[in-house]
Parts: C-alpha cells; sequence; structure tokens
C-alpha cells in the first residue's frame, strides 16, 4: 500500500528546505544535470527519512523551486524519483490544496499517468515519490520530426485519457507540454504517459526562469495566464493539450514570440493558425478538433474529456475503414454552454449555392437565405 501522508520528525528534521540547499551549494543554481552523485549526507539522510525503502543516488534536475532526486524502490526493486517542492506557499490554501490532490493520486493505478507512490511534507516542503517511466520525452520526440496524423490520434487518445482520470478526481493538471508527457521505451504514442501531476513548476509562476516561462507559455490558457478573467478548470487543460497537439503535427506550438508577453498576447488575441496554411496535410475534421480545443473563450472550448475522446475515436475509427475526410459533427456528444458555429457536415450542395449569393451579393444582386 502507498504510504499516507505524513510529517514525521525524522523528514522534518533530516531535510528541512536549509540543510538540504546548503548541502548542494557547490551546484548551478538551476538547470539538468548528468547526474551528479547526490551529497552522501542528504542521501543517508533521504532514505532515513523514507524509512529505508528508498535509496536516492543522483540529482536529475533543479529548476527553483523544484529539486528532482533519482532514486530506486529497495522494497518493489523498481526505478523511482523524488520531487521536493521548496517552500510550498501556504497563502490562499494553495499549500492545504496541492495536499489533498496529491493523496487523491496516491495509488491512482492508470496506465496513461505517472504512478504516485509517496507523499511526505516537512514544514512547507513537500516530497513526492513517482515510480520512473523508463522512455523519451514528446518533447524530444517531435524535436525530431513531427508526428503524423495517426500516431497524433493515438497521443490525443492517451492524453485525453489521462485528463479524463484527473478531472474525474477533480484534479487539474495545469502544466501539459511535451516535457511532461513520455513515451516508454519501444511504445508508440498510444502508450503516452502524462508526468508531473499535481503540484508542478506552474505553481510558482513568478519563479520560472525565463527560458522555461517562455517554452511553458507556450501551451498555457488565456485564463491560466490571467489574460482573461475566468476561472481555471478543464477547459483549461484541454487548452493546453490542444496546444501540444498542434506542435506535434505542425512541429511548433501555435504561438510564437521572442518573450512571455509576446506569445501570451498571442493567446489571447490572435486566430488560431490552420494546419493546411502550414503545409500540413490533415483531415479537415482534425484541424475542427483543434480549433475547438484552442478557442479563447474556455466555455467555447469542450467542456469534458469524455467528448473529446468520442471525437477522437471517431476520427480514428473513420480513417481506419479508408476515410480520407471523415464526416462527424465535431463536439456533438459534449455539454455546450455557449452558442457554437454550426456545422455544415455533408451540405456541400447548400455551401456551394451559399458560396454563389454571397458572390451575387458582393456584385450587388442581394437576396434573403433560409438556412
Amino acid at each position: 500500500m502507498p504510504a499516507r501522508n505524513g510529517s514525521h520528525d525524522g523528514l522534518h528534521n533530516a531535510i528541512s528546505t536549509s540543510r538540504y540547499k546548503s548541502q548542494m551549494d557547490n551546484l548551478p543554481p538551476s538547470g539538468d544535470y548528468e547526474d551528479p552523485k547526490l551529497p552522501l549526507k542528504v542521501a543517508t539522510e533521504l532514505k532515513q527519512a523514507f524509512h529505508g525503502r528508498y535509496r536516492f543516488t543522483n540529482i536529475q534536475k533543479i529548476t527553483e523551486p523544484v529539486t528532482t532526486v533519482l532514486g530506486f524502490d529497495l522494497r518493489e526493486q523498481y526505478d523511482v524519483f523524488l520531487k521536493i517542492l521548496h517552500g510550498v506557499p501556504a497563502r490562499h490554501g494553495v499549500q492545504m490544496r496541492l495536499e489533498h490532490e496529491a493523496q487523491k493520486l496516491l495509488g491512482l493505478g492508470s496506465r496513461h499517468l505517472a504512478s504516485l507512490q509517496e507523499v511526505r511534507r516537512a514544514d512547507s516542503d513537500l516530497y513526492l515519490v513517482f515510480k520512473l517511466v523508463d522512455g523519451i520525452s514528446l518533447e524530444n520526440r517531435i524535436s525530431q520530426r513531427r508526428l503524423q496524423t495517426r500516431s497524433a490520434l493515438q497521443l490525443a487518445e492517451s492524453l485525453f485519457s489521462a485528463l479524463h482520470e484527473l478531472h474525474r478526481l477533480d484534479i487539474l493538471h495545469r502544466d501539459v507540454k511535451p516535457a511532461n508527457v513520455l513515451i516508454p521505451q519501444g511504445r508508440e504514442c498510444e502508450s503516452a504517459i502524462l508526468v508531473d501531476l499535481g503540484p508542478s513548476s506552474s505553481t510558482y509562476s513568478e519563479a520560472l526562469h525565463h527560458e522555461e516561462a517562455l517554452v511553458t507559455s507556450s501551451y498555457l490558457s488565456p485564463e491560466q495566464a490571467g489574460s482573461i478573467d475566468h476561472d481555471i478548470g478543464p477547459p483549461s487543460d484541454f487548452y493546453a493539450a490542444g496546444a501540444v497537439l498542434f506542435h506535434a503535427l505542425a512541429g511548433r506550438p501555435p504561438f510564437l514570440g521572442e518573450t512571455v508577453g509576446d506569445v501570451l498576447f498571442q493567446h489571447m488575441t490572435s486566430p488560431v493558425p490552420q494546419l493546411a496554411a502550414l503545409g500540413m496535410s490533415v483531415p479537415r475534421v482534425l484541424e475542427e478538433l483543434l480549433q475547438r480545443l484552442l478557442r479563447k473563450d474556455p466555455r467555447d472550448r469542450y467542456q469534458s474529456a469524455e467528448a473529446v475522446l468520442v471525437d477522437i475515436r471517431q476520427i480514428s475509427s473513420a480513417l481506419e475503414q479508408g476515410q480520407s475526410e471523415p464526416e462527424i459533427v465535431i463536439g456533438a456528444s459534449d455539454v455546450r454552454i455557449t452558442l457554437t458555429e454550426p456545422a455544415f457536415v455533408s451540405r456541400g450542395e447548400e455551401l456551394r449555392q451559399m458560396d454563389d449569393l454571397l458572390q451575387q451579393a458582393k456584385a450587388g444582386r442581394g437576396g434573403l437565405v433560409l438556412l
């Protein structure tokens, strides 16, 4: 059984933030490392604090205020990593929310979500132990080559299956991006796993370094960025997942800029580029799905991961049956909050007639059209 949350004297005394950081002062303040050895004293104290279950060995990454340490579960005999969140803010109930979410994730057992093994807290520091996934990040994968339609649909099904399970627990991911999607070694995108669950670096947006903030901003919804006044909810995660899928297909995020402000402004004001305009050949219905995921107003996006999955599976099924342009009404199974653009599936003749009438109107020969 996964260990429940607990702040005990051993953890409190052994790895308080000041003592832990003071023993790594010789390391650069931020960045990826070629697995430097964890200082022996820190490794010993961490092992004792977790009752000897884990052996922590190497520092994987330090991105203030998050430290990631590699280790091994001596009881279950597999690799793990420890994510230490230093100085979780107590204001506005953030600390309580993050602990509560982490507790829900314990032992979830999803094949599309990273497996959280243990949660502990010492003062304002939160310690999360995850089972390590042996694989390549989507970020690395698409930096080599963009995904074809079928692989992108497999990725989409994995992503939204993961989000469906999270949202069912009333948990938002808040940091869906290519770096947080792992593809297990020797597997395809249908086995993709969403990692960095619960509390993440996005919780500390003010502490992000410029480069990381710029990357994160490429997948941030307008409401999560604070560009529009609207609550953050499941559609915020859907927006981020939509931006990830766009990047996977196009080889670049939907919006580019030299500064975080530039990118966030485009998220709020610029139309989402059409993949066809970027030279990508994808079914029109997949383009429509992406456009729905990336709408500015969260009320105009999908409202449930289930509805996205229905559309993804229908598109995949139609393509497998040889249909190059599946005739599917996007969002038909979703709960609509606002009026959306009408769907003209299987109405090619009506569209041609409307186009003819539009051209006549432009020439000064207007008329009345009933739809």
